[in-house]
């Protein structure tokens, strides 16, 4: 045998793989190839549907804290594809000061910004001139991934990222 096809459908294995997407997906093959010697692989084919949601679940959110009456504000980012960090970051700052607004604490909607600084490739966390000493800012991990963070609260030069507790003075940028 010179050549095969195999397919590898991303819901072909939901019994044994429940939590497969179309973006991520795990499959058994429907039969087992023992091959020979050196073999190329090459990938003829991928399809997608109209629209893959890279950011879902309830997975993206941050929370602000120290806010008024002591109290925190979780804002979790929406469903949906996210092109760019730009994109990411708009959702970030929309969906910050659409909490601030469910929770009725609008004034504590200018307590932080977020913003991404294309030269340094970073994202900012700013506390402006509204925020206390007892504000901070987490990010949960599948964010601060999504935002290019690292998981090990540090980037190679040392500089803390989104995965962390952020406080007014801390170097976030």
């Amino acid at each position: 045998m010179s050549r095969f096809t195999i397919s590898l459908p991303s819901n072909s294995s939901m019994d044994l793989n429940p939590n497969n997407k179309v973006s991520q997906w795990k499959t058994k093959l429907s039969e087992f190839s023992e091959l020979q010697d050196k073999w190329e692989l090459e990938l003829l084919e991928v399809s997608f549907p109209g629209e893959v949601y890279n950011v879902y679940g309830n997975c993206y959110y941050f929370v602000v804290g120290g806010l008024r009456a002591n109290r925190n504000m979780t804002a979790v980012l929406g469903d949906g594809t996210y092109d760019t960090i730009h994109s990411v970051i708009g959702e970030i700052q929309r969906s910050y000061v659409m909490a601030t607004e469910a929770n009725n604490l609008p004034e504590d909607r200018f307590v932080v910004q977020i913003r991404y600084a294309n030269r340094q490739r970073r994202v900012k966390i700013i506390f402006t001139e509204y925020t206390n000493s007892g504000n901070w800012v987490y990010f949960s991990d599948d964010l601060a991934r999504c935002s290019a963070s690292s998981r090990n609260g540090t980037t190679g030069s040392g500089v803390q990222t989104l995965n962390t507790k952020f406080m007014p003075n801390d170097r976030c940028f």
